[in-house]
């Protein structure tokens, strides 16, 4: 067993078969919930539907400096004996021979990013948080018309478990370890890169740390490594299944979705008010750009109505602090959907309000 102690946490080299690969310690408590923010579109209707979550690679994660391959260096050369095992036969010997030696130069620089890649293209992050509430939150990853899933954090995993039992494919559930200085780890310290690669993707700039993100690790052969979506990268990206990155779970883990507070709006519906706390509803098909989006909001609508589960539509409300001053704070409301004539939808609302304070 190898550690690797960085700002809190300790990353260990587990040699035993009982136990993962790596292992993070840390003083955080599982939270009993966590949270998925959505902005509003076909890929994130698809997930919710077809019951996955899209393990990202590093290169689709908002912050460049996530996971990035620049937080692994390296202080001395490392020995050619890995370059062959890297590269043969991919490249001839005397190619790598040639490569090695120049490489050396570059501090291995070619290398550690074919590592990398290699690494990413067998890995998936994902990204949950156990934060209910944050001011910021809503309108970073949602723009107030999105949707957020609530899921109850032991049933999540033990569904993620079933569904992939075989050895290697679930990584484990992480909290972030934010820091005030990205610092590059030396991987000639180690005698393999694990404990590298996971100090790499559980590091963040601790400006996000508002963000309270919990990361699933998840291991599949050939998950693909978008290169289109690094820049000027002129490598092709790796020909493989989008599908690898779906990481299926049972429906039932979910808890509740909320809905953004500028969800139902007159661009996208027609609203009419019933009674006091009732409307209905309907998608808007006012040209042939928003058909798409409108079968969207057809089988977003019709799967919140058929699986039953809890739905909450985000408000606001005046409250008093503790200072007894008037306060405008954010609150989510139970509702309930049903199926109405001609193509609407019954929207009511219940008086079911929670109060979601700052944390």
């Amino acid at each position: 067993m190898s550690e690797f102690p960085y700002n809190g946490f300790k990353y260990i080299r587990n040699n035993s078969k009982d136990k993962p690969l790596v292992s993070i310690e840390h003083e955080k408590e599982i939270p009993e919930f966590l949270f998925k923010y959505y902005s509003f579109s076909k890929y994130n209707v698809s997930a919710l539907i077809n019951s996955y979550l899209y393990a990202s690679h590093p290169f689709e994660l908002n912050d460049i400096l996530d996971s990035s391959v620049f937080l692994l260096q390296t202080s001395q050369p490392i020995p050619y004996d890995l370059y062959e095992k890297l590269y043969y036969p991919t490249l001839s010997k005397v190619e790598i021979k040639e490569f090695y030696e120049e490489d050396l130069e570059n501090k291995c620089t070619g290398y550690i990013f074919e590592l990398w890649q290699l690494m990413t293209n067998v890995l998936g992050i994902i990204s949950l948080t156990e934060r209910e509430h944050h001011p910021l939150m809503w309108p970073h990853y949602t723009n107030e018309k999105g949707f957020q899933i609530k899921y109850r954090t032991k049933n999540l995993e033990n569904s993620i478990k079933k569904e992939y039992p075989e050895h290697g494919s679930y990584a484990g559930l992480f909290p972030i370890n934010y820091t005030k200085y990205l610092s590059p780890v030396d991987i000639s310290q180690f005698k393999d890169h694990f404990i590298p690669l996971y100090y790499i993707l559980n590091i963040k700039y601790h400006k996000w740390e508002y963000e309270d993100e919990w990361r699933l690790i998840m291991s599949r052969p050939q998950m693909g490594v978008p290169y289109s979506k690094a820049s000027f990268s002129t490598r092709k990206d790796y020909e493989t299944d989008i599908k690898n990155r779906y990481i299926n779970y049972d429906s039932s883990v979910i808890e509740e979705i909320t809905l953004g507070m500028n969800f139902i709006n007159g661009k996208d519906f027609e609203i009419h008010n019933i009674e006091k706390s009732d409307m209905r509803i309907k998608p808007l098909n006012s040209n042939v750009d928003s058909l798409e989006e409108t079968g969207n909001l057809i089988k977003f609508l019709n799967y919140l109505i058929d699986s039953k589960i809890q739905v909450y539509y985000s408000g606001v409300k005046y409250e008093n602090n503790s200072q007894d001053e008037i306060c405008l704070v954010r609150t989510k409301e139970l509702i309930q959907l049903s199926y109405g004539e001609d193509g609407y939808y019954i929207f009511r609302r219940t008086n079911d309000v929670k109060i979601l304070l700052d944390n």
